[in-house]
C-alpha cells in the first residue's frame, strides 16, 4: 500500500527529533510535524548541563538546532502545523492538519509535556533563568 510517509512523528521536542533521526537514518521516509518550533521544553532552558554527549553546558536552542540539523541531515522533513486527527483504516494512519491529510505507515506521538507552575510573582520573567522545572 502506498503512503505519504513511512512515518509521521507528532512533536518535535528531544523525543521527536531523536525518533526522527532513527527513523530517517533508517531510510524511512519521515514527516515531523510540531506546531510551534523544534526543540519543546528545551527552548525555555538557557544552559542545560545534563544532557547527554554534551560535557558543556549547551543552550536549549541550541541543542535543538543541533538535533533538527541532524535528523534534516539524514533525510526527515518538517511542517510546523497544527495535527487535528489521527485515524487509522485499513493498516494506515490518516493524519490530518489544518491544511490537509497526510498517510503513513507508522505514527510516533511525541507531544511533550507542560509544567506545573506554582503562579508566583516573577516565575514566568525567570523561567530558564533561575526557575527550573526538573
Amino acid at each position: 500500500m502506498k503512503t505519504d510517509f513511512d512515518v509521521i512523528i507528532i512533536g518535535a521536542g528531544a523525543a521527536g527529533l531523536a525518533a526522527s533521526q532513527y527513523a530517517a537514518r533508517a531510510n524511512l521516509s519521515t514527516l515531523v510535524v510540531e506546531e510551534l518550533a523544534s526543540g519543546g521544553q528545551a527552548l525555555i532552558v538557557d544552559r542545560l548541563e545534563n544532557y547527554p554527549g554534551f560535557p558543556e553546558p549547551v543552550s536549549g536552542m541550541e541543542l535543538a538546532q543541533r538535533m533538527e540539523k541532524q535528523a534534516k541531515a539524514f533525510g526527515a522533513q518538517f511542517e510546523y502545523t497544527t495535527v487535528s486527527s489521527v485515524e487509522k483504516r485499513g493498516g494506515v494512519f490518516r493524519v490530518g492538519f489544518t491544511n490537509g491529510e497526510r498517510t503513513a505507515l507508522a505514527v510516533i506521538v511525541a507531544s511533550g509535556a507542560r509544567h506545573k507552575t506554582l503562579g508566583v510573582p516573577g516565575e514566568k520573567e525567570l523561567m530558564g533563568h533561575g526557575v527550573s522545572y526538573c
